[in-house]
């Protein structure tokens, strides 16, 4: 297991949540080599096996079911210590017509779902997009939205692990559910992207899921199909950003205000900490950190790998990547410490899916297209070491 800083000289104890976003040095790099890793990815240095990730569980679903998503969700009591913070994380994984959420600290699996027809539900659609519902924190459940290819949005209950609602049913079989965003802060509240699937038009919907109302319904531009939607964090309005092919189009309370073109053709990005800075999965497997104003780029992971999963912490700071190979990097954006993770695989296999699990980087959830979960672990030995030293050595008077 390689464990690579980025910049000589800069460390940190361990991934920690606790930074302002800072931006480091940005490499430019040549339009052409936009969609690829080049060789203007950061200088590799000495390998530190004290600190570094530790697989810890894999789990297998279904081998024949690739994982296409996992997502965290946060609950439970805030004033848990960050050493203890999976503890109040629960990790979604869909895949099939499945859907599982596991208990984040050992990943136990708490809840299963299978979408099938049912005596009231005749038919349903293919799970095409997930995500988290913030809810009420007084009561004892948490509900997730599963985005169908029939264009009906079910939200289960993770205690009754059921359906509660079903929205969009009156819409009929031609729209699918491309992408769905949870409201960060707001609770009940879901942004969808819709597509036509006879025109290829695309439609946002922001629906309050507690009354199945549309609260505000935004018909977007042109017949390419729209790609990923978003809720944009730290504006100072309520901005969503939804994405197709090398563009990005920001709306502000429901008005489009501008757009931005990306590094290359996207398939999925994500904000980091703000509306600027992104992490970008392009079509031919780059995973490239970009600017939307300065259009600077920087190449944050390994040169000559071709990724297939990209996503960060919720403010920005470490991003991981996963790759057609069965492996996962994660970088700090601060300190510019890298580390690779490996899944000791026995056959090749594609990371689908990943997410951090813990309130900083300490844990790594990753899911592969053969149906198997990986879990890491970041342990550093070295202030294990030093504060049993501490405690047992010394001079005694």
């Amino acid at each position: 297991m390689r464990n690579k800083r980025a910049r000589k000289g800069a460390r940190s104890e361990s991934p920690s949540e606790e930074a302002e976003e800072q931006h480091g040095d940005v490499n430019n790099i040549d339009e052409s080599k936009a969609d690829v890793q080049a060789d203007e990815v950061d200088e590799e240095v000495e390998e530190e096996p004290e600190r570094r990730y530790h697989l810890t569980h894999v789990i297998r679903e279904n081998a024949t079911r690739p994982i296409v998503r996992v997502q965290m969700k946060r609950v439970g009591d805030e004033s848990i210590p960050q050493g203890e913070a999976s503890a109040r994380s629960l990790v979604l994984t869909v895949g099939g017509d499945q859907a599982n959420v596991y208990e984040g600290k050992y990943l136990d699996l708490a809840s299963h779902f299978v979408h099938a027809p049912n005596e009231h539900v005749p038919t349903v659609g293919g799970i095409t997009c997930s995500s988290w519902i913030e809810s009420d924190p007084d009561v004892n459940d948490a509900l997730f939205a599963l985005g169908t290819s029939d264009g009906i949005i079910s939200v289960i209950s993770l205690a009754e692990s059921r359906v509660i609602k079903r929205l969009g049913e009156d819409k009929g079989s031609q729209f699918t559910v491309v992408d769905m965003a949870g409201h960060p802060n707001q609770r009940n509240v879901v942004a969808s992207l819709l597509m036509d699937v006879k025109t290829n038009e695309s439609t946002v919907e922001i629906w309050d899921v507690e009354t199945g109302v549309v609260m505000k319904r935004v018909q977007l531009a042109g017949t390419t199909p729209y790609e990923t939607i978003h809720y944009v964090p730290n504006c100072d309005k309520e901005t969503i950003a939804v994405s197709k092919g090398d563009e990005v189009f920001f709306f502000e309370q429901g008005v489009q205000s501008d757009s931005k073109k990306l590094p290359g053709k996207t398939t999925s990005l994500r904000f980091l900490g703000n509306r600027d800075d992104v992490l970008v999965l392009t079509a031919t497997g780059g995973a490239i950190q970009y600017n939307l104003t300065t259009k600077e780029r920087k190449l944050p992971f390994p040169k000559t790998v071709k990724f297939s999963a990209v996503n960060s912490t919720a403010d920005g700071r470490f991003i991981t990547a996963g790759d057609d190979r069965g492996g996962a990097y994660v970088v700090d954006r601060d300190t510019g410490d890298a580390f690779a993770l490996r899944s000791h695989k026995t056959k090749a296999m594609t990371v689908t899916s990943l997410a951090f699990v813990s309130l900083g980087a300490k844990e790594v959830v990753c899911a592969s297209n053969d149906g198997a979960i990986w879990r890491w672990v970041f342990r550093d030995t070295t202030t294990t070491a030093a504060t049993a030293s501490s405690n047992n050595g010394g001079d005694v008077n």
